[in-house]
C-alpha cells in the first residue's frame, strides 16, 4: 500500500459509494470530490470511504486524467469479485470500527495508513439469488508501470544477485517485478510479499508454499521457479522465469478469437503441465485465462513460429496428501480462492477438492476462447456461483452454428456438474491428442509433450 500516493473520497450516499465500485469494474472516469489534490500523472490508491449505518471503504487503483477526473479499476481479479459483491449485493462490512472510518473522512490518509479489507462469503453457493453480469475484461497487468522515483524497490538488489528493473504487476499477496540476474545476464521475474503482509503469518505461510509447490513441478507448459529467500530486513521474494508473451485474458480483452484448432493444442498444454502438477499432488486451483500465457517462438528446424503456452501463478495451489486431503488450510477466514467465472461446484462448496476441478476451470476457458463467451454470466458475483453450481451450462453451438461437435463433446464433458463425470487431466490430453489426429486438422505446431 506505501508504494502509491493515497487520495481518500467520502460519501455517506450508498447509492455514489456503489457507483464509485461499478465505475471501477468498467474501468471508468469518475469526478469526486478528494481530500487532497492527486500528486501528478502517476496511479494513485484511491480510498474510497462511505460513512453512517452502512460504513465501510476499499481500497482500489486511480489514474488522474484530462479534466479533474479519476480512471478508477480494480487492482487485482480478485479485487473485482469482491467489488462486484460489495457494489450490487451490499456486501461485507469492513473489519475496521465504524469509529475508524469517521475519522478517516476528517483525515488525510497517510502512507501507513491499513487498508480495509473485504471478503466473499461462501454462503453465496448455499443461498442463491438471481441477477445478471457481463464478462469482465481485465488487463493483462493488473496494475500500470510506475516511475522509478516513486518505488524503492527499483534498482535493489535482491539474493545478492537479481537487479530489480522494471515493474510488471501487483496482486494481492505481492508484487512482481521484472530483474535481471546480474552474473547471467539473464531476465527474471520476482515476487515480492507486501511490506503490509509479511508481518501476517498466513500470508507468509501462503508465499512459502508457492515457492514450495511450484519448485516441485519441472515442465516445459509450466513458469519454472528459480529461486526464493528472505533478505535481512525481513522482506520475501520468489524469483521465476520471465515469461514474454500474452495472456489469454489480454487476448480476450483484444477482441481475438480462437479457432478449434488452436483452442486443441493449447487444452493439450495446459493438461499436459497439469498432469505433471496433479502428479505431484498439487492442485492449481485457479486456472483462467489470466493465469495461461501464449508464447511465440520459432521452430529450430524450419524457423517456422509455434506457440508455447505457458501456465502460471501457482500462488492459491494446495498441496494433497497422500490420504488425498489437503496438507495445511491456507485460505483466510470468509475467503474464496479462485476466479467465480472458472470455479468448480465443489470449489464453490467449500468440499474436499479433486484435481479434476483444475479440469473444470480449463473447461470454461476452452469453452470462453472459442465461443467468445463464459457458460455464465451475470451482474454479480453471487448469481455466477449460484449458475455455476446449479445450472446447466447452454452448449457452444447453441452461440455458434458449425461448433465442432467433437470438441464441444469434450468442453461439455469437463465442465459437468460432478467431479467424477470429468476427465481427468492425463485422460483430457489424450482425448484432445486423439481429436488432432482424427480430425486431420492443422493444428499449430507447439514444443514436445
Amino acid at each position: 500500500m506505501a508504494d502509491f500516493p493515497k487520495i481518500t473520497t467520502t460519501t455517506d450516499d450508498t447509492r455514489a459509494f456503489a457507483r464509485i465500485l461499478r465505475a471501477a469494474l468498467k474501468h471508468d472516469v469518475v469526478h469526486v470530490p478528494l481530500d487532497i489534490a492527486p500528486a501528478g500523472p502517476a496511479p494513485h490508491l484511491l480510498h474510497v470511504v462511505l460513512t453512517g449505518e452502512q460504513a465501510r471503504a476499499v481500497w482500489i487503483l486511480a489514474e488522474p486524467v484530462a479534466g479533474d477526473g479519476l480512471r478508477v479499476k480494480p487492482r487485482s481479479q480478485t479485487q473485482a469479485a469482491q467489488l462486484f459483491a460489495l457494489a450490487q449485493l451490499g456486501g461485507p462490512t469492513s473489519e475496521m470500527p465504524p469509529e475508524y472510518i469517521a475519522d478517516e473522512a476528517t483525515r488525510i490518509v497517510n502512507s501507513q495508513a491499513p487498508a480495509f479489507h473485504t471478503g466473499i462469503d461462501p454462503a453465496f453457493a448455499r443461498a442463491p439469488r438471481p441477477a445478471k453480469l457481463p464478462r469482465l475484461e481485465m488487463p493483462e497487468q493488473t496494475m500500470p508501470t510506475i516511475a522509478q522515483q516513486t518505488d524503492p524497490m527499483f534498482g535493489r538488489t535482491i539474493g545478492g544477485r537479481y537487479l530489480i528493473e522494471g515493474f510488471l504487476g501487483r496482486g494481492s499477496a505481492g508484487s512482481v517485478y521484472r530483474g535481471t540476474h546480474i552474473g547471467l545476464g539473464r531476465d527474471v521475474a520476482i515476487k515480492i510479499l507486501h511490506a503490509t503482509n509479511r508481518a501476517e503469518p498466513r500470508f507468509v505461510k501462503r508465499f512459502e508454499a508457492e515457492a514450495k509447490s511450484a519448485s516441485r513441478i519441472e515442465h516445459a507448459h509450466v513458469t519454472r521457479v528459480i529461486d526464493f529467500g528472505e533478505e535481512p530486513d525481513g522482506l520475501l521474494y520468489l524469483v521465476m522465469e520471465f515469461v514474454g508473451g500474452r495472456s489469454l485474458e489480454t487476448l480476450l480483452a483484444q477482441g481475438e478469437r480462437f479457432t478449434v484448432a488452436r483452442a486443441i493444442d493449447i487444452g493439450i498444454q495446459v493438461a499436459s503441465a497439469l498432469t505433471r502438477a496433479h502428479g505431484e499432488g498439487i492442485i492449481h486451483r485457479d486456472i483462467k485465462p489470466e493465469n495461461i500465457m501464449l508464447v511465440r517462438q520459432t521452430d529450430d528446424d524450419d524457423q517456422e513460429p509455434i506457440e508455447i503456452v505457458k501456465v502460471c501463478d501457482f500462488g492459491v495451489a494446495k498441496l494433497v496428501d497422500p490420504e488425498g486431503g489437503l496438507q495445511g488450510e491456507l485460505t483466510l477466514a470468509g475467503a474464496l480462492l479462485g476466479s467465480p467465472l472458472y470455479m468448480a461446484p465443489e470449489q464453490i462448496r467449500n468440499e474436499k477438492l479433486d484435481p479434476r476441478c483444475d479440469v473444470y476451470a480449463l473447461g470454461i476457458t476452452l469453452y470462453e476462447i472459442t465461443v467468445g463467451r463464459a457458460p455464465f454470466e451475470a451482474e454479480t458475483v453471487e448469481r455466477i456461483l449460484a449458475m455455476q453450481v446449479f445450472e446447466q451450462p447452454p452448449a457452444p453451438s447453441s452461440f455458434i452454428r458449425g461448433y465442432d461437435p467433437a470438441f464441444e463433446a469434450i468442453v461439455m464433458r469437463m465442465i459437468a456438474k460432478k467431479a467424477e463425470d470429468r476427465p481427468t487431466a492425463r485422460a483430457l490430453r489424450a482425448q484432445l491428442r486423439e481429436l488432432a489426429i482424427t480430425s486431420r486438422r492443422d493444428v499449430p505446431r507447439s514444443a514436445p509433450r
